[in-house]
């Protein structure tokens, strides 16, 4: 009887409309215009560097800045989050991670290039925690296959528009950074600015590695995997950066034009 029960109402639930509530809008909204700037430097930062006359590995070792970054942020941004709320913490990030883009076209070093570089990490993986923990908050268990798959899509086609609109940008000039730090700025618009309720913070779990890897061992090995080909600690820049900053700089260097790369 309760088998009968439990079937009769999985079958209700799936013929069942399934709608995207409105109120994911503001986080979506919010990485499509991260995104944006992250397509412009995902492209034109390793041409830039490589026009400052940078050697092929000090221009990877400066990305390994913010992939350093980013993992640093993944296991101690939560510090930040947790005594002031998600929304506050977010318009810190963005507003942190726009002032180190912005802050590139002064800096000259590598030591100093590799800091802001780390800031950009930093702050990419307390938005990523930030948006990702909203959406999964908001989103009962039949509707988050949806929604993530909205969020995965909106992720690189706005990525990939940033790349497209940085393709006529000159790489020795400003005009990419700033517009990478309006676009990172005006992120917080959705966020803070809508009057949406943030959700209640997520209870902090405890990162055990090995428990992970003894309950689903395969899922932990894909994330080594896809951490290794990416070369890059994925989401808030995870746009295999490592790999794609030396593709960027072999296509050019075999004479393609922007519009091509």
């Amino acid at each position: 009887m309760e088998d009968g029960a439990y079937r009769m109402q999985a079958a209700a639930a799936a013929r069942a409309p399934v709608f995207v509530p409105w109120r994911v809008a503001p986080p979506l909204l919010s990485t499509a215009l991260t995104m944006l700037g992250a397509g412009m430097l995902g492209s034109l930062l390793p041409l830039r560097f490589s026009a400052m006359g940078l050697s092929p590995g000090t221009i990877g070792l400066i990305a390994s800045a913010e992939a350093l970054g980013f993992l640093v942020g993944c296991l101690y941004n939560h510090k930040i989050i947790a005594p002031v709320g998600l929304e506050r913490a977010y318009a810190a990030f963005a507003g942190m991670k726009a002032v180190a883009i912005s802050s590139l076209y002064f800096a000259q070093s590598v030591p100093v290039l590799m800091l802001f570089r780390f800031m950009i990490g930093l702050n990419a993986a307390g938005l990523a925690i930030i948006v990702e923990s909203w959406l999964n908050a908001l989103v009962p268990n039949e509707q988050r296959g949806r929604v993530l798959t909205l969020y995965v899509l909106v992720y690189g086609l706005f990525y990939g528009a940033g790349q497209l609109l940085a393709q006529n940008l000159d790489v020795r000039g400003p005009e990419f950074l700033i517009i990478a730090g309006i676009s990172t700025t005006l992120a917080l618009v959705p966020m803070v600015g809508i009057n949406v309720r943030a959700p209640q913070l997520p209870q902090r779990v405890k990162l055990e590695i090995l428990k992970a890897m003894r309950t689903s061992p395969a899922s932990v090995m894909a994330c080594l995997l896809n951490g290794l080909i990416l070369d890059h600690p994925g989401h808030g820049e995870r746009s295999a950066r490592g790999n794609f900053d030396r593709g960027v700089r072999a296509a050019r260097q075999d004479g393609r034009n922007g519009g091509r790369l």
